[in-house]
């Protein structure tokens, strides 16, 4: 077993892999540059992040036939993920509530509280699982492979 997982880790190619990842995502980046005022150009974007984590799985599970099992996940402390979805709320309301008290704004007339819960959490919901595909891919799966296949030289 031992032996086998080596093997793996000899079977990854750096080459290999970012030209996969590119061919699933870069595609889908190419129509914000023909229809830059389009907003399904825009969602092309986002799709384009979530596909480097299609392309990471393609080619770790047929290419390399990785089992995954070193990208560093685990299910970490509550703390953290309290801290990680509790800061875009964060940024979004301080800077509007000091806005609000210092009354350099004020809300609009139409202002909704649940309407505008709704829409951070949706926009929130939107951005975390590219930036998830992304991650995957890039820090989950590269990096590792990364630092167990090439070294860091130093010069002095």
């Amino acid at each position: 077993m031992l032996g086998k997982i080596k093997d793996n880790q000899n079977n990854f190619s750096l080459t290999i892999y970012l030209l996969i990842v590119f061919a699933v995502s870069w595609p889908f980046q190419f129509f914000i540059l023909f229809w830059p005022e389009a907003i399904w150009a825009f969602k092309m974007l986002l799709v384009s992040m979530i596909m480097v984590s299609v392309g990471t799985f393609i080619a770790g599970k047929y290419v390399f036939h990785d089992t995954f099992s070193d990208a560093g996940w685990n299910w970490g402390k509550p703390v953290h993920y309290i801290s990680a979805f509790a800061l875009p709320f964060i940024i979004w309301v301080i800077p509007t509530l000091i806005s609000l008290f210092l009354e350099t704004k004020s809300l609009p007339f139409d202002f909704n509280l649940v309407d505008t819960i709704i829409l951070f959490l949706l926009s929130f919901i939107i951005t975390i699982i590219p930036a998830f595909g992304e991650e995957f891919g890039w820090r989950g799966y590269l990096l590792p492979h990364l630092v167990k296949n090439y070294s860091i030289k130093k010069h002095y």
